[in-house]
């Protein structure tokens, strides 16, 4: 907490424990710029390379921390997903044990009954987790695209027309809703 901006990077083994695949990797990346902003690239807005031209210094900041969020959002929605699997095949264990025990182990299927409640919450709650970390990254995303029409030399209303847009990835593949 002493640096909060410092550019620290997720841990390998962690990027490998959660790894998703790769068609829900590319959707949680931090986007370039979506299609509306794009086709504002001939007014100078936007870098050969896509990347927002953010000249004020504390822009560049905000853009930099923004872009962390969305990579510690994606992190989270990963691990949300990971636990979510595992609660849930435990869930299932369970529920394929509790036959296989005799009626005189009263005890212990009442035990593994409030462990499978347990784990059913802990399933649910970690789909929770992931649909409002999700949410979040909408928002870093919306955030995103109102610092770099910031930079866009145009009046109020036509800004506002734009950042009311749905997003879309420049490439096309998917639409995203905020």
């Amino acid at each position: 907490w002493a640096k909060p901006t410092a550019g620290k990077s997720f841990p390998s083994n962690v990027k490998k424990l959660y790894d998703l695949p790769d068609y829900a990797n590319r959707l949680l990346q931090v986007p370039l710029v979506d299609a509306p902003v794009t086709a504002l690239q001939s007014n100078g807005l936007l870098s050969e390379d896509g990347e927002g031209v953010v000249r004020d210094p504390l822009d560049r900041r905000s853009e930099f921390a923004l872009r962390r969020a969305h990579e510690a959002t994606a992190m989270n929605i990963k691990a949300s997903v990971a636990s979510s699997i595992v609660a849930r095949a435990t869930v299932a264990w369970i529920k394929r044990l509790i036959p296989m025990l005799p009626d005189s182990n009263k005890r212990v299927i009442s035990g593994l009954d409030r462990i499978l409640k347990a784990v059913s919450f802990n399933a649910d709650a970690s789909l929770d987790a992931m649909i409002f970390a999700s949410r979040a990254l909408a928002c870093a995303v919306t955030a995103r695209r109102n610092l770099w029409l910031r930079a866009w030399p145009a009046d109020l209303k036509a800004k506002s027309i734009v950042q009311s847009f749905p997003f879309q990835d420049p490439g096309g593949d998917q639409e995203q809703k905020k």
